[in-house]
């Protein structure tokens, strides 16, 4: 990546740089690569396909003209050049205008990038057996179903980053326990703590100063 100097300084550098996708940048969206360069010091310039009008984007689902939301997913190897499950709408999500079958076997497709708030991507986790892992800071995040045969997992939501941030945990199936999400400054309770553990357990909430839930299925456990 560019050298974009120091933070404390203004830098033109600091808006024309991109990367792929990760829980750094998550927030930041700035389009679809068009062209593929080798790097070199200093950093090189390629075309990208912003949001507000069409581009071909890789994905792995099942697509339906005008129908299907696709978001970019924040991960390692292919999952960073591709457009997952669909999360929040806004940048980063993509409304498909193609209908084609992607799941199995990742391909592109045209789609519509979208505009509006930041998605913040989404990302795939199989929370681990009696250990605490992180969730990236908004966008949508996805469990995939996991045997937590010793003890429940656990993760923490820190406070949102800024007034109308949004955040989502969607839950697959867990076995003999639970996961245990803690949400630090919760609309209701501070700290408040919900399991997820059954398929389709939710949180889909907004940082107003305090978390406030949007929708949620997953139970408290205070």
């Amino acid at each position: 990546a560019h050298d974009a100097g120091d933070v404390t300084d203004p830098d033109a550098e600091r808006v024309m740089t991109v990367a792929r996708p990760s829980d750094d940048n998550n927030l930041r969206f700035a389009g679809v690569a068009l062209e593929s360069k080798a790097g070199r010091d200093g950093g090189v310039y390629i075309n990208i396909a912003e949001p507000g009008g069409p581009a071909m984007v890789w994905t792995n689902q099942n697509c339906t003209n005008q129908e299907t939301v696709v978001t970019f997913e924040v991960g390692a190897g292919d999952a960073q050049k591709r457009f997952a499950e669909g999360g929040w709408k806004g940048r980063g999500s993509a409304l498909c205008l193609q209908t084609v079958n992607r799941s199995s076997t990742a391909g592109l497709v045209m789609a519509w990038l979208m505009e509006g708030e930041e998605s913040g991507g989404v990302e795939y986790i199989t929370p681990p057996d009696n250990d605490a892992f992180t969730i990236m800071p908004g966008g949508t995040t996805f469990m995939e179903a996991a045997t937590l045969g010793t003890d429940d997992a656990t993760a923490t939501l820190a406070d949102g980053l800024h007034l109308g941030m949004r955040k989502a945990i969607v839950s697959e199936e867990m076995t003999t326990n639970d996961v245990v999400l803690t949400v630090t400054n919760h609309e209701a309770a501070q700290p408040r703590t919900m399991d997820f553990t059954t398929d389709g357990d939710c949180a889909w909430m907004v940082w107003l100063g305090l978390w406030a839930d949007i929708l949620r299925t997953a139970p408290n456990s205070t």
